[in-house]
């Protein structure tokens, strides 16, 4: 080869490899840039995991005075991930590498000082998430796994309650399990944000529009009542109801779709306890609500977020601007993810009962 020819590749070679070098370090520099945030732990905590998952979307837990949050905001490409939040700062537990389009992130079910995935492996294996290494590990085996044909489960005040295509069983252990409900195939669309347990009941709408309350003690319903709602322009109720739920003892319904919402009282004669016909459209506030003891905090797409007090029937505005997602851990602060347009998670913030002090706690 000629000299020049030499020369002419090492050039080219030596461009290549810093253009190269500067992609490498543009991406290291991305992936580093994460986003920061911190908080502290200054209420009583309650057990809210149940509602936190089941009525909002389950993307934010707290676990042992520190919060683990999906966010999916900011440049999702490198800086989407599971970070775990305290009061010394935040950092990322869980990435799967750069994702252009909606990446995937585990959820996890607070139990017992563990964060456990919400899979059951055939065998009856449950995994939990260890956060220092960012891997899974085995946590325990539910007995009579292949028999019972278990598929996913809850937490509910510590129990867990295990649920196979037709069944319902709970464990105090996450070993022993007990047969309390065989009835899954008459909840309507087999769809869970149809079904609601607490205090040893389950309430659900049936696939023949009725409400339906049964106790797992006795093995008796104690409530089957039609439905009689107006839909409107739903093509059926099962349609316009969103979710079923428990304030106290009170069965709730949450209807509506993006243009509209309705909450329902059942148990008082299907009193409206809230309704809002919403100015915007393009989203369904009804997806996400949440419940804290006699209160109902829902997604309002033009004012925020409404919560309301069953007991008195009054209606507060505690967040003026658009909502996503919220979570409930104990008294004092109400959490919430205010990109409502982002792809489920964006900056974290949290407001007190009242509004008034509102605090950024990560994005």
């Amino acid at each position: 080869m000629k000299r020049g020819c030499i020369a002419t590749v090492i050039t080219v070679m030596s461009v290549i490899a810093i253009i190269i070098a500067v992609i490498a370090i543009g991406f290291a520099i991305r992936c580093n840039v994460v986003p920061t945030g911190k908080f502290t732990v200054d209420e009583q905590i309650s057990d809210n995991s149940y509602n936190n998952a089941n009525l909002s979307s389950g993307e934010l837990v707290m676990l042992n005075d520190k919060l683990y949050y999906n966010f999916f905001g900011g440049d999702s490409e490198y800086q989407y991930g599971t970070y775990e939040i305290d009061s010394s700062g935040s950092r990322r537990v869980q990435w799967n590498g750069p994702s252009i389009n909606n990446p995937h992130l585990n959820s996890f079910e607070p139990y017992k000082g563990n964060l456990l995935m919400d899979e059951i492996t055939v065998t009856g294996s449950i995994h939990r998430f260890n956060p220092d290494t960012g891997s899974q590990e085995g946590f325990i085996n539910l007995k009579d796994a292949e028999q019972n044909k278990y598929r996913t489960f809850v937490i509910i005040d510590g129990r867990m309650y295990i649920f196979s295509d037709e069944k319902i069983f709970v464990s105090d252990d996450a070993v022993i399990t007990k047969l309390v409900f065989d009835n899954l195939e008459d909840i309507a669309e087999r769809d869970e944000k149809l079904l609601y347990i607490k205090d040893n009941y389950i309430t659900y709408v049936s696939k023949d529009e009725h409400i339906k309350k049964y106790n797992f003690k006795t093995k008796k319903y104690v409530l089957n009542k039609k439905l009689t709602l107006d839909y409107g322009d739903a093509e059926s109720l099962l349609d316009y109801i969103n979710n079923v739920f428990i304030v106290e003892d009170k069965i709730m319904l949450n209807c509506g779709d993006e243009e509209k919402q309705i909450i329902y009282n059942i148990t008082d004669n299907c009193k409206v306890v809230y309704s809002c016909d919403y100015k915007s459209s393009g989203r369904n506030p009804n997806d996400y609500v949440n419940v804290y003891k006699n209160k109902i905090y829902l997604l309002n797409t033009d004012n925020g977020l409404d919560v309301v007090d069953v007991d008195t029937g009054k209606v507060c505005n505690v967040v003026k601007s658009g909502v996503e997602e919220v979570y409930i851990f104990g008294d004092k602060w109400i959490y919430y993810n205010a990109d409502y347009l982002a792809y489920s998670g964006g900056t974290l913030y949290r407001t007190t009962m009242d509004g008034r002090t509102t605090e950024k706690i990560f994005g």
